[in-house]
């Protein structure tokens, strides 16, 4: 039994020393434990919470006693000091339950229970006089293992190196330093070097486990363009007979096919003799290598030395030779500083040419021209005084032609998807184009992309539902997924406003069932509750009259209003006068997902939660709310609804600041002058993108124009930090708005 001690504020140092001579008689353990407690969340220092210590009823003989505990090992306990036993366990399943969870498969559910415990299953450990510090080793793998699918990286991080600092000669330490190699790659950071992880250490690990390992190392190596090292991985994984063997010939070959340096093919192939295939592929790897290095003459001459020595004598061959002269000749033709655009400009559909007419203005405001003798006055009152000449052409000053830093080539696809494929067809054979920016609409797109595949030529999509195939090299998504929108919305909703069940509202369109169809998905996995959900017909599509909305009914059908009534419960609303039983809002928050034009539905829609007291419930909308237009409209009825989006037009920003003055220099003369909208943003970033890496000459070439797009930095746009992962979808930033009186304001979770 273990004694410990409840003393009055005064006494509380003199009970803990006293606890701690007392424990320590019977239980080192226990008394090393209380002198060094576990660190608690915050660090080192902290004293176990289940310490309790009791007070005497009265002064006892111990009240004056001095810091030195070594005076009260003659005192004896007076009879009005009380004892208590252990901490009982905590509730639930034990520790080794939880073990045995990770075990078989469940890590998932005992990820929250370990994370919880460990610093009390630690104390209770040390309390009974078991090891901690081997508690923990153990506990420690047990908590990566079971955060592998649910804890966030950074967490994983965590974890691990507070395994691999304290522990490196720990026979577990293969196991922690996965994890933390893991971790890191999943946030995009480096992999770290130890000199405690050799090839030793890693044949220790499970073999689906070296296989990550090794195709991470390989992944993050080519980020960094050391495709040398990263066919060494691959080929490591290939020919390893502990790992999985995922990687196959190809695999290798295609990260070598990716050199820039002849002499670094050498020497890879004296590196690994044994490998003849790799020698067997080498002149057609030496062209590419060439090709890379933009050496177009020497590799025609390595082309025609394969021709005359016959080593293309298979179909394999054959076609790679020919695919090496389409290449070379493709790069000799194509312009670096000419970008293709596809846009719907002749569309049917007036929002799509709405949305293409905002692309266009974001493209218009990225080109610059360089102008020989031309002063910056006259270039400046040429920006302001009309709109950009058309784009395909060089604008012209005092009879001498300007030629432009980048150049567009712009061409209507009129949302027509053969019509798509045969432009990206024009742009790459006539026009000699480097990329291609567009098209927006999903069927276009997916036109479009797959000529674009066939060409090698990047094409960068501004489609919000483009699905790119799997193996894609050269197509890219740069807009935020409806996905990633409903994802981020449904997460801040629950997790900061503490929203658990939800109503639906959202427009008789593919794009309103879409979303609430992902809105409804995400709700559920994440263990909401969507009450209800109800279509309208928008009028800002076709002028339909507003009664079409059907408004009325929804909301009464949302809160209860319209259902049925008992005879008695009729007789008592004729007693009080009430029309309708009385409104029941059992849903915490509405999404209505609104398209681009679709202010004049929520001028409609935003008084009604009023009229049937939900006027607290949370409204929540799409990235077509960031709109002075939905502003105005909801004339203050959407205060503190919450919307997510990628552009933060808010006053106090100031690149937006900029960007909105530029747009208004330069297109405000328009009779209907509009604001620029995430179209235009996205428009600007994504050529900025193009020219930031175009600026380098080693990307002046479509393939590598494309690798530099996957393996880019996080790039500072108006739309937030962007990058790209390996499939070609954008990666960005996630921003949160508020409506705040006459504004729409930027909040920051």
């Amino acid at each position: 039994m273990t004694i410990i001690f409840f003393s009055p504020p005064k006494l509380v140092n003199a009970a803990v020393a006293l606890a701690l001579v007392l424990g320590a008689a019977s239980n080192p353990g226990l008394a090393q434990s209380l002198l060094s407690p576990p660190a608690g969340p915050e660090g080192a220092g902290a004293p176990a919470d289940n310490l309790v210590i009791y007070a005497p009823f009265g002064g006892g003989p111990y009240a004056g006693l001095g810091d030195d505990p070594s005076q009260w090992l003659e005192a004896t306990l007076p009879p009005d000091w009380v004892t208590a036993e252990v901490a009982p366990p905590p509730e639930g399943p034990t520790l080794e339950e939880l073990f045995q969870w990770v075990e078989s498969g469940k890590g998932g559910e005992a990820y929250p229970l370990l994370a919880e415990r460990e610093t009390l299953e630690l104390e209770r450990a040390a309390q009974s006089g078991r090891d901690p510090a081997e508690l923990q080793k153990k506990y420690l793998i047990y908590l990566l293992r079971a955060g592998e699918r649910v804890a966030p990286p950074e967490v994983q991080e965590r974890t691990a190196r507070r395994f691999t600092e304290a522990y490196p000669d720990d026979p577990r330490f293969p196991l922690a330093y996965f994890y933390l190699s893991q971790a890191l790659f999943r946030q995009g950071r480096p992999l770290e070097e130890s000199f405690f992880f050799d090839r030793e250490a890693l044949a220790e690990l499970p073999p689906w486990m070296q296989t990550r390992y090794l195709v991470m190392k390989a992944q993050a190596a080519a980020a960094r363009r050391d495709f040398a090292a990263a066919a060494g991985y691959r080929l490591a994984e290939m020919i390893s007979p502990t790992t999985l063997r995922e990687t196959t010939r190809d695999d290798v070959l295609e990260t070598l096919s990716r050199l820039r340096d002849v002499t670094l093919l050498e020497t890879f192939l004296q590196e690994h003799p044994e490998q003849e295939w790799i020698a067997a592929a080498w002149p057609f790897l030496r062209v590419q290598a060439l090709i890379n290095g933009g050496a177009m003459g020497q590799a025609l001459l390595a082309l025609e030395t394969i021709r005359r020595k016959g080593l293309a004598d298979t179909p394999a061959r054959i076609k790679r030779l020919h695919s090496a002269r389409t290449e070379i000749e493709n790069r000799i033709a194509t312009r670096p500083h000419r970008i293709g655009v596809l846009l719907p400009l002749g569309s049917t559909h007036a929002t799509l040419r709405r949305l293409a007419l905002d692309t266009l203005d974001g493209l218009r405001l990225g080109v610059q021209f360089l102008e020989v003798e031309q002063p910056a006055r006259t270039r400046l009152a040429r920006l302001l005084a009309a709109d950009p000449l058309p784009l395909s052409e060089s604008p012209k000053a005092n009879g001498r032609v300007a030629e432009p830093s980048i150049e567009l080539v712009i061409r209507d696809t009129a949302n027509i998807p053969e019509q798509a494929a045969l432009e990206v067809e024009k742009l790459v054979r006539e026009e000699g184009v480097i990329a291609i920016i567009g098209p927006i609409a999903r069927s276009e797109s997916d036109a479009a992309a797959t000529r674009a595949e066939e060409l090698g030529v990047p094409l960068i999509s501004l489609s919000l539902t483009l699905e790119i195939p799997k193996g894609s090299r050269f197509t890219f998504r740069h807009s935020k997924s409806q996905e990633e929108e409903v994802r981020d919305l449904v997460r801040y909703a629950m997790d900061f406003l503490y929203a658990r069940r939800f109503a639906v509202l959202f427009p008789d369109t593919g794009y309103g069932k879409k979303m609430m169809e992902l809105f409804w998905e995400e709700v559920e996995s994440r263990g909401g509750t969507v009450v209800g959900a109800a279509s309208f017909r928008p009028i800002s599509r076709d002028g339909v009259d507003p009664e079409g909305l059907g408004l009325k009914e929804i909301f009464e059908s949302f809160t209860g209003k319209n259902r049925p009534v008992t005879p008695e419960d009729q007789a008592l609303m004729d007693r009080v006068g009430d029309a309708k039983p009385d409104a029941i809002v059992d849903f915490d928050a509405l999404f209505i997902p609104v398209e681009p034009s679709g202010s004049l539905d929520l001028k409609l829609i935003a008084p009604y939660p009023i009229t049937v007291d939900a006027e607290k419930v949370i409204l929540l909308g799409s990235r077509f709310w960031n709109s002075e237009a939905v502003l105005v409209a909801g004339a203050g009825k959407l205060e503190g609804a919450v919307f997510v989006d990628a552009l933060d037009q808010g006053r106090g920003n100031s690149p937006a600041t900029d960007f909105r003055r530029r747009h208004r220099a330069t297109f405000g003369h328009r009779v209907e002058y509009r604001l620029p909208s995430i179209y235009t943003a996205l428009g600007l970033d994504t050529l900025e993108i193009i020219k930031h890496l175009v600026a380098k000459p080693e990307n002046r070439n479509r393939a590598a124009l494309a690798l530099a797009l996957r393996h880019m930095e996080a790039f500072p746009g108006l739309t937030g930090l962007t990058t790209f992962q390996e499939s070609g979808e954008a990666m960005k930033e996630s921003m949160f708005f508020r409506f705040r009186g006459d504004s729409i304001r930027r909040i920051k979770p």
